[in-house]
C-alpha cells in the first residue's frame, strides 16, 4: 500500500468536523497545478509550478448563488483559473474564477443564447473550455468557446447526417403521456484509464485525443458511425465501420470503443460473439470469435458478475460457462474498454443489464457524494471523466471478463493485475478521516488526492 507522495501541505481549516471539497486544475500549457479546498464559505487556493513549488496562495470567501449547483468544466487563462457552473436544467450559467496574480476571486453570471439549440456537453482542451450543444432537430452540433472576455463565442456548427435511431438527446416517456425528462444521450470518455462497463456500454460517446474530438454512435444495426472534429481548424469528417457478421444468426447487440487511433467493435447474441480491432482506414487488424459451445480462450480472468445476485449479501460471482456469459450480456447493453500498460493492451469485455444509476445530480467540486439506492451506496457523477470512471467501480451491475493482448493484438497468457482504480480504491479504504477525494491526470501522470481532516493536510499521491 506504499505509494509515492508528491505533495502535501497544511490548510488552516475551520473545523475538523466539516467535510472538505476540492478541485484540481492541471495547466496543459506550463504544467502548473492549482488546487482549491473549500469548507462551507472559507476557501483556500494554492498554485504550484511543475516541480510542486508554491507560486501563489491565498484565502477567500466562497460566494456563489445556490442555483448554480453543477460544475460543467474548467478553463485557464494566464493567472486566472475558472470553473463553469450551471443550474440543474442548464439554462443559467456562471463562471467562478480565482486569480493568483491579484489573489482574488470573481463570480460572473453568463448568458448563453441557445436560441434553437440546447446544451450537450463541455470539453476542456489545452486550457480552453468548449461548450457543445445540439439543435432541437438533433441534427446539428454547435461549438462555443469561453473566450478571454468570459463570453461564449460560437466557433463552428456542423450538420450531422445521423441514422434513424441515432440521437444526441433522449426523452423519457411516462405512462401518463407526458415526457418526463429530456437529457443528453452521450457520455464523455477519457480513454487513458480503465473505464467500467457501465461507462462504455453507452451507445454514444465523446472522446478527445490529441487535437481531435471524436463522436461515436453505436445505435445502428449495421455500423459504427464516427465523426471526428479537428480542434485546431474545426473541420469535420464522417466515417462508417461495419459491424461483424454472425456465423450462426444475426447479431442484435453492438458497441465500440475508440482508443489509440483504433476502433474496437463488439457484436453478440446469446449464441455467439465477435470482437474485432479495426484501423481508422477500416482494415480489420484482428478478430476473435467464440460461441456458446466452446470456452472463451482469450480470458485472463474468470467471467465475473458484479452487482446484486439471487443470494443475499452476495454481490460478486465467478463462472466459466460461455453460454451463461453470452446469455447475460446479450440481455442488456454490450461494452468493451481498453487501456495500455507495460507494452500491452488490457481489455474488459462484457455487458450491463441494468446500467449504472445515473442520477445527473449536482456536484459543486470534485469528490464523491454518496447516495443510497436499493441499500447500495453509489456516487453522483463528476464533471471530471477520470473521476467519474473511478466512481463507476464503487457500485456496478455487470458481467465481464478481462484479457490482455500484445501490441499486435495477439493473446497474452498470464494473470492480470488489479487495474489502477482498484488499487486507488484499496488505498483509499486504508485511510481514515479523509474527504474531498479526487482522481485526475497531471503531466500525464494519474494522481489521487484527498484531505486529511484530522491532520488538516492536503495530500497528493502518485499511482
Amino acid at each position: 500500500m506504499s505509494q509515492e507522495s508528491v505533495l502535501n501541505f497544511k490548510v488552516n481549516q475551520e473545523s475538523k468536523q466539516i467535510k472538505k471539497r476540492t478541485y484540481s486544475f492541471s495547466n496543459a500549457v506550463n504544467n502548473d497545478l492549482a488546487i482549491l479546498v473549500r469548507e462551507r464559505k472559507n476557501s483556500f487556493a494554492f498554485l504550484f509550478d511543475e516541480n510542486f513549488q508554491v507560486k501563489s496562495k491565498f484565502d477567500f470567501v466562497y460566494k456563489k448563488k445556490s442555483k448554480y449547483n453543477v460544475v460543467l468544466g474548467e478553463t485557464i487563462l494566464g493567472s486566472q483559473y475558472s470553473l463553469l457552473y450551471s443550474n440543474s436544467i442548464k439554462n443559467r450559467f456562471c463562471v467562478f474564477t480565482v486569480d493568483f496574480d491579484s489573489k482574488s476571486s470573481i463570480l460572473k453570471e453568463l448568458k448563453i443564447d441557445f436560441q434553437n439549440d440546447r446544451y450537450l456537453k463541455t470539453i476542456s482542451h489545452k486550457n480552453i473550455l468548449y461548450v457543445l450543444s445540439t439543435s432541437n432537430k438533433d441534427d446539428e452540433i454547435i461549438i462555443r468557446k469561453l473566450n478571454a472576455d468570459y463570453e461564449f463565442e460560437i466557433i463552428k456548427s456542423h450538420t450531422l447526417k445521423l441514422e434513424k435511431n441515432q440521437k444526441l438527446y433522449t426523452q423519457d416517456f411516462l405512462s401518463n403521456g407526458f415526457w418526463a425528462t429530456i437529457k443528453p444521450n452521450v457520455v464523455k470518455i477519457d480513454n487513458r484509464i480503465p473505464n467500467a462497463i457501465e461507462q462504455v456500454s453507452k451507445e454514444n460517446k465523446i472522446y478527445v485525443q490529441n487535437d481531435n474530438l471524436y463522436l461515436t454512435f453505436d445505435n445502428s444495426t449495421e455500423f459504427t458511425v464516427v465523426y471526428s472534429i479537428n480542434l485546431v481548424n474545426f473541420s469535420i469528417e464522417k466515417k462508417k465501420y461495419n459491424y461483424p457478421k454472425g456465423k450462426i444468426d444475426e447479431f442484435k447487440k453492438f458497441n465500440s470503443y475508440f482508443f489509440d487511433n483504433k476502433l474496437f467493435q463488439i457484436a453478440s447474441s446469446n449464441k455467439e460473439m465477435i470482437f474485432e480491432v479495426k484501423s481508422l482506414e477500416n482494415e480489420v487488424l484482428k478478430s476473435y470469435y467464440f460461441n456458446k459451445e466452446t470456452p472463451i480462450d482469450i480470458k485472463n480472468s474468470p467471467i465475473i458478475q458484479d452487482g446484486n445476485t439471487a443470494l443475499p449479501f452476495v454481490t460478486k460471482r465467478e463462472f466459466e460457462e460461455t453460454s451463461k456469459f453470452l446469455r447475460k450480456i446479450s440481455s442488456g447493453n454490450l461494452g468493451v474498454s481498453v487501456y495500455k500498460k507495460d507494452d500491452a493492451y488490457h481489455f474488459t469485455i462484457g455487458g450491463v443489464k441494468d446500467v449504472s444509476y445515473s442520477m445527473g445530480a449536482p456536484m459543486i467540486m470534485s469528490g464523491p457524494t454518496p447516495i443510497t439506492i436499493n441499500n447500495q451506496v453509489h456516487y453522483m457523477p463528476s464533471p471530471n471523466p477520470v473521476f467519474s470512471s473511478y466512481q463507476s467501480y464503487a457500485g456496478t451491475k455487470s458481467t465481464y471478463f478481462n484479457t490482455k493482448l500484445d501490441l499486435d493484438f495477439n493473446y497474452l497468457k498470464g494473470e492480470v493485475d488489479d487495474n489502477v482504480f482498484e488499487k486507488i480504491k484499496n488505498y483509499s479504504e486504508s485511510l481514515k478521516h479523509i474527504s474531498g477525494e479526487d482522481v485526475f491526470f497531471h503531466k500525464d501522470q494519474l494522481l489521487f488526492s484527498y484531505f486529511n481532516m484530522k491532520n488538516a493536510e492536503f495530500n497528493l499521491v502518485k499511482f
